[in-house]
């Protein structure tokens, strides 16, 4: 069971739900599930995946998925704040 009351026709992604950060929405546009692109590495991880089969999983079945006009956002939370 989910934490958010999701609108209908949302999109989630099977085994990731722990990644699911929330619901987003434009002006006009239907709403989408969000999902934490670290959190999504950290599932796979407990999974037991290694961190470079997360990143191979997560690039060739998450970042190009198209699956209509609700398909998940990815929030990009990834980032190294030393580095910027």
């Amino acid at each position: 069971m989910s934490r958010f009351d999701l609108p209908e026709g949302v999109v989630l992604l099977t085994g990731l739900e722990k990644a699911l950060v929330g619901v987003g929405s434009q002006w006009t546009r239907k709403p989408l599930a969000v999902y934490s692109e670290r959190k999504i590495y950290l599932a796979l991880e407990s999974q037991g995946m290694a961190p470079e089969e997360a990143l191979e999983w997560f690039t060739h079945n998450v970042q190009c998925l198209w699956c209509g006009e609700q398909t998940p956002l990815i929030l990009e939370d990834t980032y190294d704040p030393d580095h910027l």
